[in-house]
């Protein structure tokens, strides 16, 4: 009996003493200034550098990782410029390769889709009201004439995704586009999508491989190079 009430005695004390001790820290923290108080929290919550926690942030790339730690983003097919004599491949890789391409090829794809969709949509019969449901087809409004209406779109994209290979591509792409235009005025907005694949495959060219040599924005360029080159040796004879 006597070693269970001494037991009892020591759990007892042993759970004071701890209740003491926390009393102690809570007065101890409600004296510190709150400048302090907030310090330490900030500092707690901040991982240190090397941590398993911060080392997978910056391994992820995620947002709150640092910019310096992110690794840069290998280029993708179209994000540098290339020798088109030099390119190996079959007829897709060889244009996805080119600045520009992937967009077209992109457009020709949509395009076949949206032809197809075309086909088989309702339309309202011509001289309804508004109001009227749709149920002509295509072919039931133009006959014949649907078939150009169809393919016109597919073969401007084919033409344009077969020239991505040539020096003058990106006039090629803007007249098919020009092309385009007149289904969108016909009525079939669809294709404006097209149109769009179209001009951003021209301004990604333009973007990665700067002007068409011999256009008038590359005469100005080289005017302007010039004109700087100029300056720069002016200022080193003075």
């Amino acid at each position: 009996m006597a070693n269970k009430r001494d037991t009892s005695k020591q759990k007892r004390a042993r759970q004071n003493r701890s209740q003491r001790d926390a009393l102690k820290a809570r007065k101890q923290a409600a004296s510190a200034p709150p400048e302090a108080r907030r310090t330490k929290a900030s500092a707690a919550a901040v991982s240190a550098p090397g941590t398993k926690k911060a080392n997978g942030a910056a391994k992820r790339g995620g947002f709150f990782s640092p910019k310096g730690d992110r690794p840069p983003r290998p280029p993708r097919p179209g994000d540098l410029p290339v020798d088109i004599d030099t390119l190996e491949g079959s007829w897709f890789t060889k244009r996805v390769m080119v600045p520009g391409g992937r967009q077209v090829l992109t457009g020709l794809a949509l395009t076949v889709i949206l032809s197809g969709m075309l086909a088989f949509q309702k339309f309202r019969p011509r001289g309804a009201p508004l109001d009227a449901p749709n149920t002509e087809s295509l072919w039931d409004l133009f006959d014949v004439a649907a078939v150009p209406i169809l393919l016109i779109p597919i073969l401007a994209m084919g033409v344009a995704s077969q020239f991505t290979l040539s020096p003058r591509r990106r006039g090629i792409w803007i007249a098919m586009s020009i092309v385009l235009s007149f289904e969108i005025l016909s009525g079939f907005s669809m294709y404006l999508f097209s149109v769009g694949f179209l001009m951003y495959g021209v301004w990604r060219a333009a973007k990665v491989e700067g002007p068409v040599p011999g256009s008038r924005s590359a005469r100005a360029a080289e005017r302007a190079a010039e004109k700087a080159a100029a300056r720069a040796a002016d200022k080193a004879n003075e």
